[in-house]
């Protein structure tokens, strides 16, 4: 009995190989996205997709998490502040609970950029040879307008 061809084994020095083009996503996976990437840069469909993420995750002995994870905004917020005082930052949970609050901000959520800022400012504080995570703070300040306000136009002079 032959082989068929498909199954027959080829010399891999004359067989050109094909990498696959990695994704866009940062280092550490897609829940790493709240320290990597700037605000605006994560698209609704992201969002969605880290949504879609988190709804498959469970975080023991916090029973707010069903509750953040689904939109709650002020569970969302209890959680991460909770979080930030009680993990590393990188870890995991951490990760998921601010990449909640990444989904929210994407979605429109006036608080989470404030947690957000302050979370990469407290870590760019823990890491300041990484200067990605001080200008990213940055950003997520700026971002936040309290009392949710417009920025202001311009005077003209009279």
């Amino acid at each position: 009995m032959t082989t068929p061809a498909c199954l027959r084994r080829t010399d891999r020095t004359a067989v050109p190989t094909r990498r696959r083009k990695r994704p866009r996503h940062p280092p550490g996976g897609l829940l790493a996205a709240w320290r990597t990437r700037p605000p605006g840069s994560v698209t609704r469909r992201e969002a969605g997709r880290i949504a879609a993420l988190l709804a498959a995750t469970e975080i023991l002995h916090e029973p707010r998490w069903r509750a953040a994870r689904n939109g709650d905004a002020a569970a969302a917020a209890a959680v991460a502040i909770d979080r930030l005082r009680r993990s590393d930052f990188g870890s995991r949970p951490v990760d998921a609970v601010m990449s909640n609050l990444l989904v929210l901000a994407v979605r429109g959520d006036a608080t989470a950029p404030v947690i957000l800022a302050h979370a990469l400012a407290a870590s760019a504080r823990l890491a300041p040879a990484d200067a990605t995570l001080a200008r990213l703070a940055g950003q997520w300040r700026r971002r936040f307008r309290p009392g949710g306000a417009a920025p202001r136009p311009p005077r003209h002079p009279a």
